[in-house]
């Protein structure tokens, strides 16, 4: 578990997270949640984004007795009754008849698994296990549908409920945020009785009522005008320094577009006025800044090769540490690789477990075969035969002694497929290997590349290589993928 810091509040309050990918539980969570996925969203207060709220808000109107407020539930997934959310989980999927084209589990079977999934969150922080005891675990994949599905059923509770005096006309919700439009003078009755509603008594509600006329809610600053229309605009916080991704820094070029794009796409789909429009325009004009040519997809263009690249070093991996440090035995879905003592061979693998779990049954089947007792016979025996590690074989014929001190994980991978893949290509770029196969399968088109990259070190990782690197060393290897390619 690691926490971040809501840096827009008051007294910077800590948001915890359980970082919930490589545990046991992931991938059965990842599953709950394509298959409650689509039970989310179904209600007509749903909102799915800013462009979905402003859409919905183009024709409402507002009167002079009335005003805009917004509720925010306190902490909804650290406080969701889970036994409550299950029964509503458990209605949900008994009228869902697009069930069984999801998935070949029963309604029994999908809320075990939820139930299971929910109650066992286990995590670590300065060296402690802890258990989760109640409510839903940030960082799990599952746990914003539960938390949004049983807000679902708590919404229809709480309008269906409501005292007329203070029932709103408008009710808005994404995941905890609420829009409201009620009478005016009924936002404390209205929030006493919200938090009524939960029978847990643990979903509380926090109010805000607007201010001159506006009120915030996602990144759109909702304004009333004095027809009783609504004007729309983009929302930034206080804390909002209008700095965005520098296009001098070393980032693809991609990346700094889709910055360009994200903005102009929230102007043109929140604001509804022409000459807000404009006003929104001019203002990312100005905090974009002065635009710079883009050296490196020039030096791969050249070649006729589309690249697609991601930053490595950032400032949040300098600066940033929130989680505790792993051992490198302890992580898991790894690549690594295990050098020899006495040449430069080294063997690459993979492994889903414990880095240090897959090391020591190396170490103990090396181990196992070097005490035994050999005669002259049966050791030349001993070497014609294939044994179940390929570093024991390198052991056994070379009678070399493996550096286990040197062995390092070089890249991990969650995702099993895309982890064989990049073993295969470690392997093949690392050159002198014990390995006996190449591991996964790899096109003969990708042999130039291969043969360019192991000329200026075998680095594993491309995120290692420079520039420079593949412009000296590799350019004519590159032009012929390029050429093949036909891109």
């Amino acid at each position: 578990m690691y926490c971040t810091p809501k840096i827009h509040k008051e007294g910077n309050p800590l948001r915890p997270i359980v970082d919930y990918t490589g545990s046991i539980g992931y991938n059965s969570s990842r599953l709950l949640a394509d298959v409650l996925g689509p039970l989310v969203g179904l209600s007509e207060y749903h909102v799915k984004n800013s462009k979905h709220l402003s859409d919905s808000l183009s024709t409402v109107m507002i009167e002079d007795n009335e005003v805009f407020a917004s509720h925010d539930v306190v902490s909804l997934f650290t406080n969701t009754p889970i036994d409550k959310a299950l029964s509503v989980i458990r209605d949900r999927l008994e009228k869902d008849k697009t069930l069984k084209k999801r998935t070949k589990l029963s309604v029994d079977d999908i809320k075990n698994l939820t139930d299971f999934i929910l109650t066992t969150t286990y995590f670590q922080f300065r060296g402690d296990i802890y258990q989760q005891k109640f409510g839903t675990a940030m960082g799990s994949p599952v746990s914003p549908i539960v938390a949004n599905l049983y807000m679902e059923f708590l919404e229809r509770e709480a309008i269906a409920t409501a005292p007329v005096t203070c029932k709103p006309t408008l009710w808005k919700r994404y995941v905890d945020d609420i829009l409201e439009k009620i009478q005016r003078g009924q936002l404390q009755n209205l929030t006493d009785h919200l938090n009524t509603v939960d029978v847990t008594n643990n979903i509380k509600f926090t109010h805000e009522e607007e201010s001159n006329g506006a009120i915030p809610f996602l990144d759109t600053l909702i304004t009333r005008k004095e027809d009783g229309s609504i004007k729309l605009l983009v929302y930034r916080k206080k804390a909002h320094t209008d700095q965005y991704l520098n296009f001098s820094s070393h980032h693809p070029l991609q990346h700094k577009l889709s910055v360009v794009r994200t903005l102009l796409d929230r102007c043109y789909n929140l604001v509804n006025e022409t000459e807000d429009r404009d006003k929104e325009e001019e203002h990312v004009k100005q905090a974009l800044g002065q635009w710079l040519s883009e050296a490196v997809s020039r030096v791969f263009n050249k070649h006729r090769v589309a690249t697609a690249m991601r930053p490595h070093q950032t400032l949040r991996n300098i600066l940033v540490h929130p989680k505790d440090k792993q051992e490198t035995t302890e992580k898991a879905e790894v690549i690594y690789k295990i050098p020899c003592k006495n040449c430069d061979k080294v063997y690459v693998g993979e492994s889903g477990r414990k880095f240090g779990i897959r090391l020591n049954e190396h170490k103990k089947d090396c181990e196992t075969n070097s005490n035994k007792a050999f005669t002259r016979s049966t050791r030349k025996q001993s070497e014609l035969t294939i044994e179940k590690s390929a570093i024991t074989d390198h052991q056994n014929i070379n009678n070399h002694e493996i550096d286990w001190e040197g062995a390092r994980v070089i890249e991990r991978e969650s995702d099993w497929r895309v982890r064989k893949t990049k073993e295969a290509i470690c392997i093949k770029t690392e050159g002198a290997v014990m390995n006996r196969d190449e591991g996964a399968f790899l096109s003969g088109i990708y042999n130039p590349l291969f043969a360019g990259l192991r000329k200026f070190g075998g680095k594993s990782r491309v995120s290692e290589l420079r520039v420079s690197d593949i412009q000296a060393s590799c350019s004519d290897d590159v032009h012929s993928v390029g050429r093949k390619f036909q891109l």
